[in-house]
């Protein structure tokens, strides 16, 4: 995205909306709290608040498997 990244979109979308589920489809090789921490301290709060990590790249069926278990969960 250009003049953004992922984590800025996160944090408009938290303006407009707090409670909806954000996934994060990354091909970083850096685990995402490794991430959070690191780069991006600000939003070191937001793990397992209605945020996920999915590392690209996936499988169709896999991502739908696992958008599934976020947008469903048991």
């Amino acid at each position: 995205m250009p003049k953004m990244n992922g984590f800025h979109l996160y944090q408009m979308i938290r303006k407009i909306d707090a409670t909806i589920k954000i996934c994060f489809i990354t091909a970083s090789e850096m685990h995402n709290e490794q991430v959070r921490k690191e780069v991006f301290p600000q939003f070191a709060d937001i793990k397992d608040k209605i945020c996920f990590f999915i590392k690209k790249p996936i499988e169709n069926q896999d991502l739908i498997e696992q958008l599934d278990k976020i947008i469903n969960p048991t």
